[in-house]
């Protein structure tokens, strides 16, 4: 967005501020001329009168520079050192000079080289009159610098008016170009009445240090290519300078506040207190890619302030998607001015915003249907957008242009927050989402779950494979994996949905409130889909036999808005990763539940096998307690913590409609329910050993459940030959059990000094874990 700045008076700023330099100089000087009026003759110390000798030749010593400028030149061509071969300047000539360069502008004897940037003498070794050689080089180089930094200045700031860059930088330019221009005009004046090299540098001495500031600002925001990364940069250099230098602290206060702006500006907008219209009238276009830039690693302000910033920002957007003529999306004239206006100090702000929280709570108030439902008038559009004039000087460091604003912020989040939260909990029924993860992502439906076995692993289902001149009945079919080692694997697609596309509309059916004329509507699209799979994962698919041969079913499921900012594309991956680890669970649980069947059926009476007896029990033991504690303790228990915080929110929200109150008790917004939400998804994670540094233990425990599926078909099949896989898997069962049992014995014995809280607490379910898949010693 083009940012071109008002009036800033940096003038006044300017004249203040060099006048109070000039002041003090001047009064030293004045000091000092008083002295010598009170003795005009100036007494020299001399050996004589040390020695207190009274001689008449010491009373009075004659001085060079008594005998005017002329004398001076004079003697100082006497000297083969100092005599200056190329002449000596008339003193007003050279003087006029001197003051141009210190205004940035050339002349006869001081040329600008565009290539360096630099002013350049053009007649070296020349002196002016009462002056000599040496000295005036001294003056000369010192008054370049400064002319050379107003010019160099002057020609970057015009340079990139009209360039593409960011907006704060247009500011700090704009900014750049005012004090140059006021100094230029302060300076002026004073020049006028210079008329000495002596005058000319003390003059020089009050803006020098601003403008290598201003310089090391300029220089320090070259290859910035955000407004927030231009702040950052002036921002951190100005709050390093005024440390030392405390008479620049209100000019560059002032500056810092401007460059801002336009930052503040598109603030302003983003959270809500522009309406879409004016903003786009403004040449701002509201889009997603606003959102990048508090992403990144800003320092202008600190760490709370910036996610309550990137939390206001992305439930305003929220609201916009939803109900893009909202109340608190119309804009607010008082409210965006006072967000960009620098003068304005915390307790007026504050004040501001109270006014506009009772004020938008009034008309929500009046008007119910704007909590839960659309808006779609257009009224109290905002008619303009106005920038102050002035800018105060304030020496104050205290707070930041960008902190004082926090109470406007606060406010706008939580009117947004509370809208929001009400239209997720009653409009888009959040809560009837969430219970559908839990019941079939989770596995928290029963009846699902029997379904869903009974169609994969069941061998007494009709088999949904197509075959030529088989003619398919109106029984139960299913995949039947595992019913023989010859049948094909990976299912077809049709196969998969003839099988599958039943469940999900039965069960949902039962526990589902809304219904079409199908029957539920299945919420996301719900649906059983091929997983993506990466190459080194695919051929262990192919073995049916394997403990992950399911891995390429998954359950398909697509949020809507705004219901995608609790239930993200993050969160449903780790939903897709939990599922897909239960569904191992659930089919190594059916088929050690029909171990005992395979015994009796291919074992003779009478003569039982002790050691597939003993495979029989352990893999039976180990396998319940899995699966008891991924349900139980894996899953049941954080997600009723979860639900008590969502129902603990609900019952605030009730409370805050009885009092008539929007945003007053809930402490909670939306991202901070994403949050619960991810976190209770990471607790289960962590509880199932399915986060990346558990790697070892999750190995372990597929190894296992792999060695009872691989040991399972081997004694379905007697002879010798399978007779010694069974073996083989057996022992590979026992070692990874007993691997599984060390590695959470590790996690037990871990010091408490090196973890964090839910570290402790997922280190006790693994002690639960341990005491009862070991209770009696047996692995160890």
């Amino acid at each position: 967005m083009s940012w071109t700045p008002s009036c800033l008076n940096w003038k006044t700023m300017a004249r203040v501020y060099f006048q109070e330099m000039t002041q003090s100089r001047a009064m030293g000087f004045q000091q000092k001329q008083q002295f010598l009026h009170e003795d005009e003759t100036p007494r020299l110390c001399t050996w004589e009168s040390l020695e207190k000798r009274n001689l008449s030749d010491t009373e009075r010593v004659p001085l060079i520079s008594e005998a005017g400028p002329a004398a001076f030149d004079a003697a100082i061509n006497l000297l083969p050192q100092l005599r200056n071969d190329v002449g000596v300047l008339p003193q007003d000539y050279a003087l006029r000079a001197l003051c141009n360069l210190a205004l940035g502008r050339s002349s006869t004897i001081f040329q600008w080289n565009a290539k360096i940037l630099r002013f350049e003498q053009t007649l070296k070794g020349a002196s002016i009159t009462g002056v000599s050689r040496a000295c005036l080089d001294s003056l000369a180089e010192e008054i370049i610098d400064t002319g050379s930094t107003i010019a160099k200045l002057r020609t970057v700031a015009e340079r990139q008016r009209y360039a593409k860059i960011p907006s704060a930088t247009l500011a700090l330019n704009s900014c750049v170009r005012s004090i140059l221009n006021a100094i230029d005009e302060c300076m002026s004046e004073q020049l006028s009445s210079v008329r000495s090299v002596l005058q000319l540098q003390n003059l020089l001495a009050a803006p020098k240090r601003l403008l290598s500031v201003l310089e090391a600002l300029v220089e320090a925001t070259k290859q910035c290519e955000s407004d927030e990364s231009v702040i950052s940069a002036v921002s951190d250099h100005i709050y390093d300078q005024v440390q030392t230098q405390y008479d620049l602290c209100a000019v560059l206060r002032a500056l810092l506040a401007r460059v801002s702006v336009p930052w503040l500006e598109r603030l302003a907008t983003d959270i809500g207190f522009c309406s879409t219209e004016t903003a786009l009238a403004s040449g701002y276009s509201i889009d997603s890619d606003n959102m990048s830039g508090l992403e990144q690693a800003i320092t202008f302000v600190d760490a709370d302030y910036k996610d309550l910033i990137r939390e206001t920002k992305r439930a305003v957007k929220i609201l916009r998607t939803q109900d893009e003529y909202h109340y608190l999306l119309r804009g607010d004239e008082q409210a965006f001015n006072a967000l960009v206006n620098p003068t304005l100090d915390r307790t007026e702000l504050l004040n501001i915003s109270k006014t506009y929280e009772q004020m938008m709570a009034n008309r929500l108030r009046s008007d119910p249907a704007a909590i839960t439902s659309n808006t779609l008038d257009k009224l109290g559009q905002p008619t303009g957008r106005a920038r102050p004039e002035n800018i105060e000087l304030a020496t104050d460091l205290s707070t930041t242009p960008l902190e004082r604003i926090r109470p406007l912020v606060q406010t706008q989040q939580r009117l947004v927050n509370g809208i929001l939260l009400r239209r997720l909990f009653r409009e888009h029924n959040l809560r009837h989402h969430l219970e559908v993860q839990k019941s079939y992502q989770l596995l928290g439906n029963a009846d699902f779950v029997l379904r869903l076995s009974t169609a994969l692993f069941s061998q007494e289902t009709q088999s949904a494979e197509r075959r030529r001149g088989a003619t398919l009945t109106g029984e139960v079919m299913g995949l039947r994996l595992g019913a023989t080692h010859e049948e094909r694997w990976p299912p077809a697609s049709s196969e998969l949905q003839l099988t599958l596309m039943g469940i999900l509309n039965e069960t949902y059916g039962k526990i589902s409130e809304k219904k079409s004329a199908n029957g539920a509507a299945l919420p996301g699209g719900l649906s059983f889909s091929i997983r993506q799979l990466p190459e080194s994962e695919i051929d262990r698919v192919l073995d049916p036999n394997s403990v992950y041969a399911l891995d390429f079913l998954r359950l398909q499921y697509t949020t809507t808005p705004p219901l995608d900012a609790v239930i993200t594309s993050d969160t449903l991956d780790k939903y897709d990763g939990t599922f897909r680890f239960l569904l191992r669970l659930l089919r190594v649980g059916h088929v050690t539940s029909t171990l005992k069947k395979v015994l009796s059926s291919h074992w003779k009476p009478g003569h039982p096998d002790v050691e597939a007896c003993k495979f029989v029990q352990e893999a039976n033991q180990v396998v319940c307690v899995l699966m008891s504690h991924a349900m139980e303790l894996g899953i049941i228990q954080p997600w009723r913590s979860f639900q008590r915080s969502i129902d603990g929110l609900v019952q605030v929200l009730a409370r805050e409609d009885e009092a008539g109150e929007i945003g007053t008790k809930v402490t909670l917004g939306v991202e901070g329910l994403r949050c619960l939400h991810e976190q209770c998804l990471e607790s289960i994670r962590g509880r199932l050993f399915l986060k990346r540094r558990q790697a070892k233990l999750r190995q372990a425990i597929e190894d296992a459940l792999n060695a009872i599926l691989k040991a399972t078909f081997a004694l379905q099949r007697d002879d010798k030959q399978v007779r010694a896989i069974f073996k083989d898997n057996k022992s590979s069962f026992t070692q990874s059990t007993k691997e599984i049992v060390k590695l959470l014995q590790e996690i037990v014995d871990k010091p408490l000094k090196t973890i964090s809280a839910a570290e402790a607490e997922d280190m006790e379910v693994s002690r639960i874990l341990l005491s009862r898949l070991n209770w009696n010693e047996y692995y160890t």
